[in-house]
């Protein structure tokens, strides 16, 4: 007995669904596709790919197309994924973000961004919000505490697909995209030294607020002993995220910093953060620094209004772009494939602004 094309159409397709059960992006050809290819009209093969539909082997999207429905609950095309980050704005999160955008996109996944403040307690509380949305895995850029809160606990504990990207959090077996701090600051401080400076600064924030900070801190202070002494170490802590006014914070830093070229008055370098470069900037520029030739070392590209009338710094370019899209990389393979838990490094890259 002859056997109805409908019939040939779902048994082939049954066959592509067999051969790339494993693969949640495999896209089973079109209505127009199949028709093509069995010479028939379009009504056989939307019988073949309706039946398939309603027994639960594959999902249909208007305008997306058909896909194989994983027996996890994973389904292929629909992949989405929920981005955390302190805040959106900056050329650094920018970038990343950029990064992370251009990789899901290859993949057809959805991408969400959830704002955290750098507030410890409302990470929590959106970690716990977005598993209810039922997304199937995370990029978190961690607030910058060292405490991490429950949630990210209960996550490790499911085996909840997550990256971290930017920073990691000690003590939490989770895969991580960032930069070696402490190599970035090892280089950045051998290239001023090299540029023949010796009295280099190192302002940076709080090492209390930030994880980077410590490992930072170890690089520029291994480096200076090992080429000059002790003695031409000349650090300084700020603490940028305190929760007081704007004015009044801005007021503090631009004292600590007026504090740190009063004692140390011989520096000719300075390795700081981006948050720190505009108040160093704008302190050197207004107390006639700038004629010094005092070179400023920061880590990624700072936000800057108008032009660099003076001395145009160097950047630590952390490469966040390709960070991001390494981190949707990773992040993705955990969510399709169940891949092994990795913490990969981005190297840096140092160039002039």
């Amino acid at each position: 007995m002859k056997i109805p094309l409908y019939k040939q159409i779902k048994n082939y397709l049954e066959e592509l669904i067999r051969q790339n059960s494993a693969n949640p992006q495999f896209k089973l050809p079109s209505e127009n596709q199949l028709s093509i290819k069995f010479n028939t009209s379009r009504v056989p093969p939307k019988r073949a790919l309706t039946e398939l539909e309603n027994e639960g082997r594959i999902v249909r999207r208007q305008g997306k197309g058909s896909f194989i429905k994983q027996g996890n609950g994973k389904i292929g095309e629909l992949i989405s994924i929920c981005l955390f980050l302190p805040h959106a704005g900056g050329n650094y999160f920018t970038e990343m973000i950029k990064g992370i955008q251009k990789f899901l996109k290859s993949m057809d996944a959805d991408l969400y961004l959830t704002l955290t403040g750098n507030d410890s307690k409302i990470e929590e509380a959106m970690v716990y919000s977005a598993l209810e949305k039922g997304f199937h895995g995370f990029l978190i850029f961690p607030v910058v505490y060292h405490t991490y809160n429950d949630a990210l606990l209960r996550l490790v504990l499911r085996r909840f697909p997550i990256v971290f990207l930017g920073r990691t959090l000690p003590g939490l077996n989770i895969s991580s995209v960032c930069c070696d701090h402490y190599t970035q600051a090892y280089n950045a401080t051998e290239t001023l030294i090299k540029d023949g400076h010796q009295d280099i600064g190192f302002i940076s924030e709080s090492g209390k607020s930030s994880i980077s900070y410590d490992e930072r801190f170890r690089g520029y202070s291994d480096c200076m002993h090992e080429y000059l002494s002790k003695n031409n170490i000349h650090k300084m802590e700020i603490e940028f995220f305190d929760d007081i006014p704007a004015d009044e914070l801005k007021i503090m830093i631009d004292n600590s910093i007026r504090r740190f070229f009063q004692i140390h008055k011989n520096i000719t370098a300075i390795i700081s953060t981006s948050n720190a470069f505009t108040s160093i900037y704008e302190y050197l520029e207004n107390n006639n620094k700038g004629k010094n030739n005092i070179k400023i070392m920061t880590f990624d590209k700072p936000e800057i209004n108008g032009s660099i009338s003076n001395n145009s710094p160097m950047i630590v370019d952390q490469q966040p772009y390709q960070m991001g899209y390494t981190a949707a990389k990773e992040l993705h393979a955990l969510i399709t494939s169940d891949s092994e838990i990795k913490h990969i490094r981005i190297e840096e890259k140092i160039i002039n602004m």
